[in-house]
């Protein structure tokens, strides 16, 4: 992308995106795919949340995502003659959910991140509130072990469960990210220096 503009016409965007996809006339049956990967993460029952991470997406969400090499439809027509929002797709909600965490419990430092684990359970639309509500695994407490194994001992897990708070539907369930130990951070940052409430 060029600046028409400017003297020298530099490039001063670049973005590289690739996909496939593999669409066969005819389906195989699925009478033996072997176990599932999936665990089911139950949250604390009977306790507040240790924090509670508030989010608005912006009405064009779904247009902004796709600056990132999406290729779903946009449904741009719709989105700008108000004609209903759009859905947002799963790995944009997982991308600003994930992004929240990490602002609220890794420091704002990507480097934080050391794993994460989430099952998809609800539609998520452009314009919407994410509520994240989290709990801290305690230092030394006994965390289920992942699907490929333990998890790493220099670490600490945040359980959180995802919900719209238009519609009170769960939209990311069975969920924890982990994080590094050396960078983790249980202090909330104030609210004018970003807060847990944030828009999108």
């Amino acid at each position: 992308m060029e600046d028409p503009d400017a003297p020298t016409a530099e490039p001063y965007y670049r973005c590289w995106a690739a996909g496939f996809a593999i669409m066969p006339r005819n389906v195989a049956p699925f009478d033996d795919v072997g176990s599932s990967q999936s665990l089911r993460i139950d949250m604390p029952e009977g306790g507040a949340p240790d924090a509670v991470i508030t989010t608005e997406l912006h009405p064009y969400q779904t247009l902004m995502y796709r600056l990132t090499g999406e290729f779903g439809p946009p449904n741009r027509r719709g989105i700008l003659a108000d004609t209903g929002p759009p859905m947002l797709p799963g790995l944009c909600t997982l991308g600003i959910v994930t992004r929240g965490l990490l602002k609220r419990f890794g420091g704002n430092e990507g480097d934080a991140f050391h794993a994460l684990k989430v099952r998809l359970s609800g539609n998520v639309f452009s314009g919407q509130t994410l509520q994240t509500s989290c709990w801290v695994v305690g230092a030394g407490e006994a965390r289920a072990p992942t699907p490929f194994g333990p998890p790493a001992a220099d670490t600490r897990r945040v359980l959180f469960h995802v919900a719209c708070v238009e519609t009170g539907e769960s939209v990311l369930e069975s969920a924890y990210i982990d994080l590094k130990g050396a960078l983790f951070t249980e202090e909330e940052e104030e609210e004018g220096d970003g807060g847990t409430g944030a828009k999108l």
